[in-house]
């Protein structure tokens, strides 16, 4: 629903989606493919219907529990899906022209995907939190401030005592 309004302004098939962050997002996925970070290496396509996920080779698909189709002969077969869609027409995707890899854009042109340079609707509404976000970031940050003030106060009272001070 979030990208309906684009897609149907641009008169687009789908949305080319490359930011590891807006695919764990979009996706509702996390991976475990790079340490301390719950991003997975893959490019998505979001279309009005589903959000298809092509996966590098190799790559292990995140255990999914949401509405995403899994691509995994590479970005030709997502665009296969669509053209099927497509009654005859070229493929019309959105892509953030600021994010979005070179290569992967000259590919896409070479396949007869027909690309439209768009802002990513994802890259802010992601950071839109709820009542039910925020409240724990709140209290994160209040306990925060309560150890920063504690140092602080500790740090003031050493060192007008004349103590010494390190790391």
């Amino acid at each position: 629903p979030l990208a309906h309004a684009l897609l149907d302004d641009k008169k687009l098939d789908g949305l080319l989606v490359v930011a590891l962050d807006e695919i764990a997002w979009v996706s509702n996925l996390r991976g475990a493919h790079f340490p301390y970070q719950a991003t997975f290496r893959a490019t998505a396509l979001a279309t009005r219907d589903e959000v298809l996920l092509i996966l590098g080779d190799g790559a292990a698909a995140p255990a999914a529990e949401s509405a995403v189709s899994f691509v995994t002969n590479g970005m030709s077969g997502a665009l296969a899906r669509l053209q099927s869609r497509a009654a005859g027409r070229a493929v019309r995707l959105g892509f953030d022209g600021r994010g979005t890899p070179a290569h992967l854009v000259a590919s896409l042109k070479a396949q007869g995907v027909e690309l439209v340079d768009v802002e990513s609707p994802f890259a802010a509404a992601r950071t839109r939190k709820t009542p039910a976000e925020l409240d724990p970031m709140a209290r994160a940050f209040a306990r925060a401030d309560q150890v920063h003030a504690k140092v602080k106060s500790w740090l003031c009272a050493a060192v007008s005592k004349g103590g010494k001070l390190t790391e």
